[in-house]
């Protein structure tokens, strides 16, 4: 009797002994119901529960243990099961979906059935950018996914783009949403996009920010700094996106202490999608976080569990709003910014023609990622130092995306709209912790052999193919 966020509802618990697993039905209609039927472990189900169904009178941690009876044994389970389905189904069918409810895992290939009327009662569209639209697996299906965004604009929806990159800027972001054949216009292509070179520089300024060390090798990040107005950060490049040369020599303690002594007084760290990331750019930055830890503890407090800020709880302290913070540090540890937690990052796609007797041909070519580049920078058990993920699927990235216009937001009725993605842990996830219908498409990082093995994470309201197939 508990929904799921995709719409289905949990109708029993099967090997009632040891609770392993629950079934879902998810039913098409009317005027004759098309039954879906899911079987998961329960684990996966309390994630997946509806908000208005997480929580017990009873139990906190586990609201499904009280959904059969003790003494209920796996053959009265099946018992229930065609009880449940009996309304909808003739008893053959419910005798073939009985059998088919033992799979240990979700199969996210066929149990989770578009249906483009529920897909389009959507006001808002909140699209990745990357393996939805562009750096698809299949390039001859852009023109269709280009078509069908149109359509979708046409309709009167809006459809705002997101992407973890922060080496465009939302200026460039919207100079390639226009070349891609979008149809806004420029001040409405600015105005739907966003990524993390805002977010990142939207969170300095909330916490007063005026000279954050940032590493990046573009220069997206310095743009929006300069559009907000902090002027006085400390980058790797220069302003026009050339790397500064004392940040490519080798990592002598000379040279980092160099570095450092040439602006002693920056306020904040940010560690940025650097394609020419160096030894001596982590040197540098690892010491300004070490070094500034040990005068005093974290700027949001410590965690009082365990002595420390924990990223969850300082995602947490941000999401109902910490304190103010003085503009500089006052004998203080750095405030340290990570511009996702991707581990990893997509270059392009291998042509049809590359290595086909090897199977490589249409294959995502990626890198590290910036979470992967962030996990180098100097934190221990001592420092109290956490990096805020600013990037899919954080706590920051919501907030940007449900602020009203009026506070630098872009408004988003969260109860209307729709993340269309290629991951799970980014996409999906944030549609997930938003309260959000999803759409997970597999023309990026995400194939069907990776959704059978798909085993916990965020679980999309649908999975398709490509957004070309939406409409």
């Amino acid at each position: 009797g508990r929904q799921q966020v995709d719409g289905s509802w949990i109708k029993t618990v099967l090997e009632a002994n040891n609770r392993e697993h629950v079934q879902s039905v998810f039913g098409n209609g009317p005027p004759r119901f098309d039954l879906i039927t899911n079987t998961f472990p329960y684990e996966k189900a309390l994630l997946g529960l509806r908000e208005g169904f997480r929580w017990s009178s009873s139990k906190i941690m586990d609201p499904l243990l009280d959904i059969i009876p003790e003494h209920l044994d796996s053959a009265s389970a099946s018992n229930s099961i065609s009880r449940n389905l009996a309304a909808y189904a003739t008893e053959q069918e419910v005798q073939e979906k009985i059998m088919r409810r033992l799979p240990t895992r979700v199969n996210m290939n066929v149990g989770l059935r578009y249906l483009a009327a529920d897909f389009l009662k959507a006001t808002t569209y909140i699209c990745s950018w990357y393996g939805v639209v562009d750096r698809l697996t299949r390039a001859e299906t852009q023109s269709k996914v280009i078509e069908n965004i149109n359509e979708l604009l046409r309709r009167g929806k809006r459809v705002i783009f997101v992407s973890n990159n922060s080496q465009w800027s939302r200026k460039t972001f919207a100079k390639e949403v226009l070349a891609a054949g979008i149809k806004m216009t420029q001040d409405e292509a600015i105005k739907n996009v966003l990524n993390t070179a805002f977010t990142c520089a939207w969170f300095l300024k909330q916490r007063g920010k005026q000279k954050p060390f940032v590493i990046c090798s573009a220069s997206g990040i310095v743009e929006e700094l300069q559009t907000l107005g902090i002027k006085n950060y400390v980058a790797t490049i220069t302003d026009d996106g050339k790397d500064r040369p004392e940040y490519l020599q080798k990592a002598t303690k000379e040279a980092i202490q160099n570095c450092v002594q040439a602006h002693s007084d920056v306020d904040s760290v940010v560690m940025g999608w650097d394609f020419h990331l160096t030894v001596l750019k982590v040197a540098v930055a690892s010491a300004y976080i070490r070094w500034s830890a040990d005068r005093t503890s974290s700027e949001c407090g410590p965690d009082p569990s365990n002595g420390h800020l924990s990223e969850e709880n300082a995602q947490r302290q941000l999401s109902i709003g910490c304190r103010s913070l003085p503009s500089t540090p006052k004998n203080g540890s750095l405030l340290v910014v990570k511009c996702s937690s991707d581990l990893g990052g997509i270059l392009g796609v291998t042509p049809p023609d590359f290595l086909p007797d090897k199977g490589f041909e249409n294959r995502p070519i990626m890198t590290a990622g910036n979470g992967l580049m962030a996990e180098m920078l100097g934190f221990d058990k001592n420092s109290h130092a956490v990096a805020f993920d600013v990037g899919k699927p954080s706590e920051l990235m919501l907030e940007a995306l449900r602020r009203p216009f009026a506070d630098d937001g872009y408004g988003v009725d969260f109860t209307s709209a729709v993340v269309i993605g290629d991951i799970i842990e980014a996409d999906i996830a944030m549609a997930q912790k938003g309260g959000m219908k999803s759409l997970l498409v597999l023309s990026g990082r995400t194939t069907h052999e990776m959704l059978e093995e798909q085993d916990g994470g965020a679980i999309p309201t649908w999975v398709l193919d490509s957004l070309a197939d939406v409409l």
